[in-house]
């Protein structure tokens, strides 16, 4: 039974073997291909500022920013009593988020860091400010 085994095992191999050089003979060299380096352009800065549509919901939320707010404490009465209490009583340190909600505050910490990466990619980081864009539209 062992005979049999190292025999279909030691056939398999020199199939394997026979294949890898059988792709050699043919200019195939998939696994061990080395890739060509392709021309680095440099990457073109995205500006979402330089379309109007954009502009206007950057104003138009800006605008919205207190209902927004108002809108966000009647949701979430725990967070304003907080913040409220952090800014007029005594201060909370940022770590009692932690504590309360581990999984809930790193989960927002770490969208808001997506958040601030992506603004910043696509030119919005200062919600528009950054240019004089009156003369563009």
């Amino acid at each position: 039974m062992r005979k049999i085994g190292l025999t279909v095992f030691s056939a398999a191999m020199l199939l394997g073997v026979a294949g890898t050089a059988a792709a050699h003979e043919t200019g195939d060299c998939f696994p061990l291909c080395a890739e060509a380096p392709l021309p680095e352009e440099p990457p073109v800065p995205l500006n979402l500022c330089d379309v109007a549509l954009v502009r206007e919901g950057v104003r138009l939320e800006q605008k919205m920013r207190p209902v927004r707010e108002v809108v966000d404490a009647v949701q979430n009465p725990t967070g304003f009593v907080i913040k409220q209490v952090s800014a007029h009583v005594v201060h909370i340190p940022a770590w009692v988020g932690y504590a309360i909600d581990p999984r809930g505050a790193v989960r927002a910490k770490v969208i808001e860091t997506v958040r601030n990466e992506v603004k910043k990619s696509t030119g919005l980081a200062n919600g528009c400010r950054d240019a004089d864009y009156s003369a563009v539209t």
